[in-house]
């Protein structure tokens, strides 16, 4: 399964490096991370451009930093926004099943896009994978898609099928996949 969670984009925040880009899934509100990335033309820009903001689109988001990890004893799927900031990209939950494991998580971002910078009658701007080379992730399922989870600073052993609820201190949006626009 490919990491990406179909999701509608309700607010796109101020470009100022900490762009802030609001997204609604599954009757869910959550603030996430849109920090510059390289870009395959070896730019470094957000993803999410102004105009987006209203558009339903296939999102790649990626739980990193710090993440704590915790078994579930039954499958759950969910998201649950921080309860203190839910608007903002920090210590959001997700509870859901691992569905696959990567010691390269370059391997699983082709295909993903960034939109900013450019109009929407032209095309967009592939996000450069190389830079999560030999970055170790899961892809966990939850609430009808998968996102991808850091691993790099986690030290237990995960495996494909376990139900999971994770808490990231940060959500970053990776990008966007483009053939379903």
């Amino acid at each position: 399964m490919l990491p990406q969670i179909q999701a509608s984009i309700e607010g796109v925040g101020p470009k100022n490096g900490q762009r802030r880009v609001l997204l609604n899934i599954q009757e869910t509100k959550f603030g996430t991370f849109d920090g510059y990335k390289q870009s395959e033309q070896d730019v470094l820009q957000v993803a999410t451009p102004e105009w987006m903001s209203g558009m339903t689109a296939p999102v790649v988001l990626m739980a990193t930093m710090t993440v704590d990890v915790t078994a579930l004893d039954e499958q759950s799927d969910r998201i649950t926004p921080a309860t203190n900031d839910p608007q903002g990209w920090e210590n959001h939950s997700y509870s859901g099943v691992i569905a696959s494991l990567h010691d390269d998580t370059a391997q699983v971002l082709e295909d993903v896009y960034l939109f900013d910078g450019i109009s929407e009658s032209e095309s967009d701007v592939g996000l450069d994978a190389a830079s999560y080379t030999g970055v170790e992730s899961a892809v966990l399922e939850v609430c009808g898609g998968a996102i991808l989870v850091d691993l790099s600073a986690f030290d237990s052993e995960l495996s494909v099928g376990d139900a999971v609820a994770i808490t990231a201190s940060r959500t970053d949006l990776l990008g966007y996949r483009r053939q379903q626009l």
